[in-house]
């Protein structure tokens, strides 16, 4: 399963080469609520997991469970370099406007504090990028993950259109693009997916899926507070489900965060 991991990478490939010289920084958005032991997972596969440079921006939508203490100490040992502590609850839209403020970057990621990178060489970060302009007219790029319902993934291709949403799975994109925007991502308090995707696709762009690099979307393996109750099953597999159905939840690499469907 890991070779398919590099079927977009060529050794030879004299923009990617290119690309591992200038090692700029890309800036990472992070948005979190009340979710703190899912944030202290997502943080630590960030840290030990992202070898391109990058500037982290978290912002916090006024949680209560301690995370925002959690992020004041993480901050003073310079792990983030920004931190947007909110005083209401602005939902997702709005909070990821305001960290975009900070975004220094050509491209730039969106998150969430349930979504761990896998651990990929080259790194993961740098694979997005490269695929995102690699694919001209992608306006948005987001990480396969292991429940992803009604989407077909062929192993042959690299990107798989987006339906009807590019949700914030670790999802790449240009700065430049929000710009067009009149509201950046927009007004919405929650799904901000599909609204971006129609942002996106109002500048004719289009949004994808990657095929081979996987998220490891971790608030499906367990109850997670501030979100509610989730079982531990999930129509995790389109090339097994033609019509998604639910299932036990398959083992998954601990590296690439691929379901182990055997």
């Amino acid at each position: 399963m890991r070779r398919n991991l590099f079927c977009a990478l060529g050794k030879s490939d004299n923009n990617m080469e290119v690309q591992k010289e200038e090692k700029k920084p890309i800036s990472i958005i992070l948005l979190t609520w009340n979710r703190i032991e899912l944030l202290k997972k997502t943080l630590t596969g960030i840290k030990e997991r992202t070898k391109h440079p990058y500037k982290l921006i978290v912002v916090d939508n006024f949680s209560d469970d301690g995370t925002q203490d959690f992020l004041r100490q993480e901050t003073k040992k310079g792990f983030i370099q920004i931190l947007i502590l909110n005083d209401i609850n602005l939902g997702q839209t709005a909070a990821f406007n305001k960290a975009f403020a900070y975004v220094d970057s050509e491209t730039f990621i969106v998150t969430q504090d349930d979504l761990i990178p896998p651990d990929l060489e080259p790194c993961w970060l740098e694979q997005m990028d490269y695929l995102l302009r690699k694919n001209k007219g992608l306006g948005g790029l987001c990480m396969r993950i292991q429940r992803v319902p009604n989407i077909h993934f062929d192993n042959e291709n690299e990107i798989t259109p987006c339906r009807k949403a590019c949700p914030a799975y670790l999802r790449i994109q240009y700065k430049e693009d929000l710009l067009k925007l009149p509201n950046l991502f927009g007004n919405r308090m929650y799904h901000e997916d599909s609204h971006f995707q129609d942002l996106i696709q109002s500048i004719d762009k289009k949004c994808g899926f990657t095929t081979h690099i996987f998220a490891d979307h971790c608030s499906y393996m367990k109850p997670n507070k501030g979100y509610g109750d989730r079982i531990n099953y999930a129509g995790y597999n389109a090339e097994r489900n033609k019509v998604p159905s639910y299932k036990p939840y398959p083992k998954i690499d601990p590296k690439t965060n691929i379901p182990q469907l055997k």
